[in-house]
């Protein structure tokens, strides 16, 4: 039997970080370069340790992912829990009673106006799900996103990010997508004016610049998006799951 905890220490011990060979060389370079190449070797609520003991404050927090923190002990009982039942997984004839449950839970939580629930992987993942469900509901092709955003690596998240540098070998990218300026109300009115806009994309704070859209704009945006027929889509990942509504 594997002793993982053995084969993690001994990983992390070593210079030769294998992470560092055989998952993305260069992003790990950037952060060699940039004084973040510490290696972290515990976690515990809104802090990280390295070797030596040193804490460190996670100020990221996975990307808005660990938004409650990390090793929660709630959570990890219920990991624990869950894994002693043996529950079946991945039934492929047959649909998940947990997944059930959560569902419920997360429609309860949302509040009215909500019927079903779909799960994804990642941010990325629930980007290109919300552009398939706008295309296919407005039977629209075109969509608006916002200067500086990020919404994920894949296709159609790449092709909605408002950085070019996250586009630069990316192309052709998708044909109908538009950027506009955030908190320009009136080139969105304008945009839209048009009828062939499936879907707006935002971030309410954009986690890559940090710019905050202003209460008037959101409220503006969702009045004129149900006017116009449009799907009004925000992108929470990073900012933690309507933490700034």
């Amino acid at each position: 039997m594997i002793d993982m905890k053995q084969v993690i220490a001994e990983h992390i011990a070593s210079s030769d970080h294998l992470a560092k060979k055989h998952v993305h060389p260069r992003l790990m370079k950037m952060f060699q370069v940039g004084g973040m190449g510490t290696v972290f070797t515990r976690a515990e609520g809104p802090y990280l340790f390295d070797a030596e003991g040193n804490r460190w404050l996670d100020m990221l927090a996975g990307g808005g992912v660990m938004f409650i923190g990390r090793n929660h002990p709630t959570v990890r009982k219920a990991i624990l829990d869950t894994v002693d039942t043996d529950t079946p997984n991945l039934c492929v004839v047959n649909a998940s009673v947990l997944g059930g449950l959560v569902a419920g839970r997360l429609l309860d939580l949302a509040g009215g106006g909500f019927g079903k629930v779909v799960f994804a992987n990642s941010g990325t993942e629930a980007t290109d799900v919300a552009v398939r469900f706008a295309r296919y509901a407005t039977r629209r092709r075109r969509f608006l996103y916002l200067e500086g955003s990020f919404h994920g690596r894949s296709y159609a998240a790449v092709s909605l990010c408002g950085w070019k540098e996250m586009q630069d070998g990316s192309e052709p990218l998708m044909p109908v997508t538009t950027p506009i300026r955030p908190n320009d109300i009136e080139q969105l009115r304008r945009e839209l004016s048009y009828g062939d806009v499936a879907g707006f994309i935002l971030e309410p704070v954009q986690g890559m610049t940090c710019t905050v859209l202003t209460p008037q704009y959101l409220q503006a945006a969702r009045e004129l998006c149900t006017k116009h027929g449009t799907y009004l889509i925000a992108d929470e990942v990073q900012t933690g799951l309507g933490r700034v509504a």
